[in-house]
């Protein structure tokens, strides 16, 4: 199975045991972080299906996220956007993707 059936089964099997009401309600990005660093944004948010995690993008790019960390808790997310938010400043070509295992390029 890939890293992307997995987050699919995931979600599907959290949706089927009630874990998430309404996947389509919005409430859970009210407190979401979202950054422009040069070329690239930073989203952290709190997602439906994987929980508290921070995703990049080129804005120029292919509007590809690339998932680079997730949290425990509203601290460790605060803490960690800014992690990422330091890391665009270096002008990255590529991120690790949690999902995938492996960089991917930005």
């Amino acid at each position: 199975m890939t890293g992307g059936e997995e987050i699919a089964k995931a979600f599907l099997i959290k949706l089927i045991k009630g874990e998430i009401a309404d996947y389509r309600n919005e409430d859970f990005r009210k407190n979401a972080l979202t950054t422009d660093v040069g070329e690239y944004k930073i989203d952290t948010c709190n997602t439906t299906d994987m929980g508290r995690e921070t995703a990049i993008k080129k804005v120029t790019g292919d509007d590809c996220w690339v998932i680079v960390e997730r949290y425990d808790n509203e601290a460790q997310m605060k803490k960690g956007h800014k992690k990422w938010c330091k890391y665009c400043e270096g002008n990255p070509k590529t991120a690790f993707s949690i999902d995938w295992g492996e960089y991917e390029e930005l």
